[in-house]
């Protein structure tokens, strides 16, 4: 017995146990098996590749905080370097300035000091003479 409603003839419906209820049942359960089956197909894949994105980014992040460490001790090493060569010059005119023997003893003295004075990176400079006495 079918009846209408809305313009639409509504499904025959059988009493329980009748074969169009195992029907019913057995389509639902296919149904479920298949979107279960289809859903973990596609789970596994996409989990794989968020996976291996995963493990992409951690290279990538290990790599560029490598590339940035040495970038910075390379750069410390260089701004050491150069601070040494400078220092190592300003001495190196310091030396030749009190090793000088045409001078006279207060000139190489006053020149030291303006050398001490005009330098970035020597603050001070300790003079002995040869009796081990400061000057």
């Amino acid at each position: 017995m079918a009846t209408q409603r809305d313009g639409f003839p509504e499904r025959d419906t059988h009493p329980e146990g009748s074969p169009g209820d195992h029907r019913q049942t057995i389509r639902r359960s296919l149904r479920w098996k298949l979107g279960i089956g289809a859903m973990l197909v596609s789970t596994f894949p996409l989990l794989l590749t968020g996976l291996l994105l995963l493990d992409i980014n951690r290279r990538a992040l290990v790599t560029e905080n490598r590339t940035l460490r040495l970038a910075v001790a390379d750069d410390v090493a260089r701004t050491v370097t150069d601070t040494l060569t400078s220092i190592r010059d300003d001495l190196t005119a310091l030396t030749l300035v009190l090793t000088r023997t045409d001078l006279p003893h207060e000139s190489r003295i006053t020149l030291a000091l303006a050398l001490v004075g005009s330098s970035a990176w020597i603050d001070h400079v300790a003079i002995y003479d040869y009796n081990g006495t400061l000057i």
